[in-house]
């Protein structure tokens, strides 16, 4: 059963859960472009003509979709609803002061750095040597973002008093839900059914997934799995009793394992043959629609486990 807190105990909980599970996100955000800007600079054959078209087509995707532009700030104003509980809380002042100076920052990095130079990126022509020196600024940014947002995962334990089993769970699923969101938005144009799809939609998309499934398979497989790991774990230790509402664990457990079992059964190996590049144009768009709703089912499933998490905290 749940621990007896009291008010400002319950506000620290609540806040922490808020700002890791939305600062988990925004880092997972980070940590795909990343991933795609890397593996561009890294110029692998496999790719070949893909890697221009997906450069240009996938920064349009992440920066003009109105549902990327509101989830986005959505995010950061729960972040901020947290930070500001924490300052006119109880706790550390020096923990929530230097967690809103960092994001006051990076506020200031993206509004003056990543968006201007991602904005260049969409509207550059699409050719590697005029692409590739705005993706090297662009890699130094999402490196200085997800540090920051590490930075204030890293401080919330020293805020929260009591379980951190909760705001843990949240991070982690915070993370895979940022990572599924990112396929959402490149998914986007094969999953309108009324849609008028290009060739660059279908070479964005392509592309995409070879750099997921294949360029960048090991470090994304690595991330993917260590946030699967945390989780699982903290919400296999909830099941032991962790001061938590005894309908909490077994809930995010259950939304855990379906998450893990579809993705297993359905969307990798999809992702695997969508990034392989060696299937029909019109099956390739007809997989990626059958991705982009199956992610955005994940999507919404991995915030009903943050949603959960901040319940029980």
């Amino acid at each position: 059963m749940k621990a007896a807190y009291d008010a400002p105990d319950r506000v620290r909980a609540v806040s922490a859960v808020l700002i890791v599970g939305g600062a988990a996100f925004v880092g997972g955000l980070f940590w795909r472009e990343f991933l795609v800007g890397r593996s561009a600079l890294r110029a692998v054959d496999r790719m070949g003509p893909l890697e221009p078209t997906l450069l240009s087509g996938y920064y349009a995707r992440v920066i003009d979709a109105a549902a990327a532009r509101v989830v986005l700030s959505a995010v950061l104003v729960v972040i901020g609803v947290g930070l500001a509980m924490q300052l006119c809380g109880d706790g550390p002042v020096w923990a929530a002061v230097t967690c809103v100076c960092i994001m006051i920052m990076f506020l200031v990095v993206g509004v003056l750095r990543i968006r201007p130079a991602a904005r260049r990126l969409v509207t550059s022509p699409d050719s590697l040597d005029v692409q590739l020196p705005i993706v090297r600024r662009l890699l130094g940014y999402h490196v200085m973002g997800m540090a920051m947002m590490a930075a204030i995962v890293a401080i919330q334990p020293a805020v929260e008093r009591g379980t951190v089993s909760t705001t843990i769970a949240a991070g982690g699923a915070g993370f895979l839900a940022a990572t599924l969101w990112n396929e959402v938005l490149v998914d986007r144009p094969a999953a309108r059914l009324d849609a008028v799809l290009t060739e660059r939609d279908r070479s964005t998309v392509v592309g995409y997934y070879t750099v997921m499934t294949a360029t960048a398979v090991r470090p994304n497989l690595a991330a993917v799995s260590l946030a699967v790991s945390v989780t699982l774990g903290v919400l296999l230790t909830q099941l032991l009793g962790s001061g938590i509402p005894d309908w909490a664990a077994p809930t995010s457990l259950a939304i855990l394992m379906v998450f893990l079992v579809l993705a297993g059964l359905r969307t990798w190996p999809a992702a695997v043959r969508l990034g392989g590049n060696t299937e029909p144009a019109e099956v390739q768009m007809r997989s990626a629609r059958t991705l982009g709703r199956y992610h955005l089912t994940f999507v919404i499933m991995l915030a009903a486990i943050v949603v959960v998490q901040l319940i029980a905290s």
